[in-house]
């Protein structure tokens, strides 16, 4: 009974805890858990009413809790959890002890939101926890029955599975894989089989891609408001303990702008077993925190995206006041993203840096003011003048947002990128990284943008990685963040103001980004069609299409030109091949404008809405003779012969060739309701070039930077006393190094068991541990200090 409850409260809390409000599932009959949880909090508000510091602490007893996100879900920075503890202090929330967890069921209905929320709290502490989703942020489940108009697809976990776009309308979006386009048709579940039927109006034509058994997984979110457990403001200690959190539409555990220190021990984010994901973003995640984090016996697994990432960010300015004492910053948007973050930062100290070099730029100074919004809305006021050496597209970083960092006895295990750390110190030992795809523990600081490094800063220093267990399945071959397991790299964007990547895309464009490759094309490749396809985030319009051609000077009339150009844009099917009659087509192009910039543009015949969501399309381009002298870009292309012209239809891919090391400069132009929400003025000498901004999916605003990087080099340093020893790192025969550091200041790498895992030889592609742009080491040491099985190791270094 309660009185038994009640004593048992009093064995495990005594008398030290003010105030202890009991809740079980006996509560939530007459008006819902949601109900009766706020009215626990409320109790702990009136009390801390009289007294603010008085602690309050809600037990919750054993069994299961089905809690609704409330309706009022704003920016996830202001939305209430579905437990919200904001404003509270001196609160702990959660289970009795680790033996008596109840298990909180998430309901995203409306626009989800976290599970357990504290804004502005003061000593927070959530322990002894379950959470999981009543409805998981993705699907999944096998092809059992489909016909010309129908589908039916049994689900794995039928009791989490439900298919209702009336109650989850975020079940119409698909991320990462292939899905059936179940938007037109009519669905049916059942709940006891966990078959969710569908039928459309007309044949649907997907029974050949989807035939009986294949198996399904498709996310649904990617990185929402939806965090499992989430802090914003937090002060004094923040800590999560013996709690484990099954999924979450974003990220697992995460605090922004938080100032203290966070524990984060015993506990986990790991997948229900049979579920091949737990959070479909980042396990756990700190942006901007000011103090200590600590990691301890705790397991992260299975993540849509990093298993942990800590960072503040550097803010990109694009033009300043004549006085210089004020600044137009770029706001960037995207999922998890804070917009108008500098407005958090105001009395912070701040530094200037290069975002060609890394480097410092003047003293520090205070920031003023801050506003947010878009173009010259966005704006930043400091103390003291902006150095005359910091140029358009240089960048500012909050020195007060610092953590440091210090993990102990944790597993990390599959999903994204490992460690993404920058912080100061840093201590990670006696750890295991299991399964992983990618760095196991990765520093990447800079000024790339997405998705190089997020423009992330901190710069590191005083690094211990000691007593490790590695084991990489394989790594990318990116070399910024995939060059090896333990990686520290500083990452700066390809070209300069004078000597830029490539021609500047045209503003509110999307496409493959050029490079600085020539690709001369043959006369002979004329009649040829090109397709490349191009992810598009609604909401807005295609107005009209572009593509690059150089041209010799000002001359309108250039030698190397293709001519009679059509362009033309087409659909997907829900394999994202093309599909269907051309939407638009463009034509009439002038191959080259007065100023000679190379870029030929010309409205589609009618534009083509794209709502709100991802989508991929098409961009078609067609020319019937002469050469073509371009460039290449990051994209990949089709193409086919065709004589008679740019085709109505859609052609087939599997009837196409495909290169994917060589695209060409074809792009689709916007037209939004948002204007021109970053007017970017021209880049400076001796600065770096005006930086591209894409919109991603997910993303209502208007984007975020995102440019090809390169490593920092050329003697430039960032991180200073970065040690590695005693690890034992297992890497596949592809990888690159098994440690590779660069631009530091001090580097001991010792002690360390360096093996190549079964089946590929003994030796990496390259050498086993890579040193460049650093100074203070031993190359000799290092390559006689560490142990590559029966073989000396190698050590690669700066020429």
């Amino acid at each position: 009974g309660i009185g038994a409850f009640l004593l048992g409260l009093w064995s495990v809390f005594g008398a030290g805890s003010a105030l202890i409000v009991p809740i079980g599932p006996t509560d939530c009959r007459s008006a819902g858990c949601a109900f009766a949880f706020r009215q626990a909090v409320q109790q702990c508000h009136t009390a801390q009413k009289n007294n603010s510091t008085e602690p309050c602490t809600i037990v919750v007893g054993p069994g299961e809790y089905t809690v609704a996100c409330p309706p009022d879900a704003g920016a996830y920075i202001d939305s209430p959890g579905a437990v919200d503890l904001s404003g509270l202090q001196n609160v702990v929330f959660g289970g009795a002890s680790a033996s008596m967890r109840p298990t909180l069921f998430i309901d995203y209905v409306h626009k989800g939101c976290p599970a357990v929320a504290a804004r502005f709290g003061w000593n927070v502490t959530v322990q002894n926890l379950v959470i999981d989703c009543q409805r998981l942020p993705f699907s999944m489940g096998t092809v059992t029955d489909v016909g010309p108009t129908t589908l039916a697809i049994t689900m794995t976990e039928p009791p989490r599975l439900e298919w209702n776009t009336s109650k989850y309308p975020w079940l119409n979006q698909w991320f990462e894989a292939p899905w059936p386009n179940v938007t037109a048709a009519v669905a049916a579940y059942n709940f006891s089989s966990g078959v969710a039927r569908f039928r459309w109006p007309q044949p649907w034509g997907g029974a050949s891609a989807f035939p009986v058994g294949r198996t399904l997984f498709v996310k649904h979110f990617v990185n929402m408001q939806a965090w499992g457990v989430y802090g914003f403001k937090v002060s004094g200690s923040f800590v999560i303990r013996d709690t484990t959190l099954l999924t979450a539409a974003g990220m697992g555990y995460r605090c922004d702008f938080c100032n203290g220190s966070v524990t984060i021990a015993d506990s986990a984010v790991t997948p229900a077993p049979n579920r091949p994901m737990s959070t479909t973003a980042d396990g756990i995640h700190f942006m901007h925190h000011t103090g200590s984090v600590v990691l301890r016996n705790t397991t992260v697994s299975h993540t849509g995206d990093d298993n942990f990432n800590v960072h503040s960010n550097f803010f990109v300015v694009s033009d300043f006041s004549a006085d210089r004492r004020s600044a137009v910053y770029i706001d960037e948007t995207g999922p998890g993203w804070i917009p108008g973050a500098p407005v958090q930062m105001v009395g912070d100290t701040v530094a200037w840096f290069s975002r060609a070099t890394l480097q410092q730029i003047g003293p520090a100074t205070v920031l003023l003011a801050a506003t947010s919004g878009f173009g010259q809305n966005a704006t930043v006021t400091f103390r003291d003048p902006v150095p005359s050496s910091v140029r358009r597209y240089d960048m500012f970083l909050s020195t007060s947002r610092a953590a440091s960092l210090d993990v102990e006895g944790c597993t990390f295990d599959a999903g994204g990128r490992g460690l993404v750390i920058s912080a100061s110190p840093v201590r990670i030992v006696g750890n295991i990284f299991t399964r992983k795809t990618s760095a196991s523990v990765l520093f990447l600081e800079g000024g790339c943008g997405a998705y190089e490094d997020y423009t992330e800063g901190p710069f590191s220093s005083d690094v211990l990685i000691q007593g490790n267990n590695f084991r990489t399945d394989s790594l990318g071959l990116q070399a910024t963040q995939g060059a090896a397991v333990i990686q520290l790299a500083g990452c700066v964007p390809v070209g300069a103001c004078s000597d830029p990547p490539g021609p500047t895309p045209p503003k509110n464009s999307d496409g493959p980004i050029p490079l600085t490759t020539p690709y001369a094309i043959p006369a002979t490749y004329a009649s040829i069609v090109r397709l490349l396809p191009v992810v598009v985030a609604g909401p807005g319009r295609v107005s009209a299409l572009t593509f690059f051609t150089h041209c010799n000077g000002t001359d309108p009339t250039p030698s190397s030109h293709p001519t009679n150009v059509t362009m033309a844009l087409f659909g997907s099917d829900t394999d994202d091949n093309p599909t269907g009659t051309a939407l638009a087509v463009a034509s009439g192009f002038a191959v080259c404008n007065s100023d000679g910039d190379g870029w030929a543009t010309a409205p589609l015949t009618s534009a083509v809405p794209v709502s709100l969501g991802k989508r991929t399309l098409w961009i078609a381009h067609y020319y019937s003779a002469g050469p073509w002298n371009t460039v290449t870009t990051t994209g990949s292309h089709h193409f086919f012969k065709s004589l008679s012209g740019m085709p109505g239809e859609a052609p087939l891919l599997a009837a196409t060739s495909l290169y994917k090391a060589s695209g060409v400069p074809v792009r689709l132009e916007w037209e939004t309701s948002l204007g021109d929400p970053y007017p970017m003025p021209p880049c400076q000498a001796n600065g770096t070039g005006v930086p591209p901004i894409v919109q991603h999916s997910d993303d209502t605003g208007p984007g975020r930077i995102q440019e090809p990087g390169q490593l920092l080099g050329h003697g430039y340093r960032i991180y200073r006393n970065v040690t590695v020893r005693a690890n034992a790192i297992e890497a596949p025969h592809t990888a690159q190094h098994f440690v590779d550091v660069g631009a530091t200041d001090g580097v001991v790498v010792l002690g360390n068991n360096l093996s190549v895992a079964a089946g590929g030889g003994d030796h990496l592609a390259s050498a086993d541990i890579a040193v460049y742009s650093s100074i203070n080491y031993n190359a000799t040491s290092i390559a006689a200090g560490n142990r590559c099985g029966q073989r000396p190791c190698t050590v690669a270094t700066d020429p």
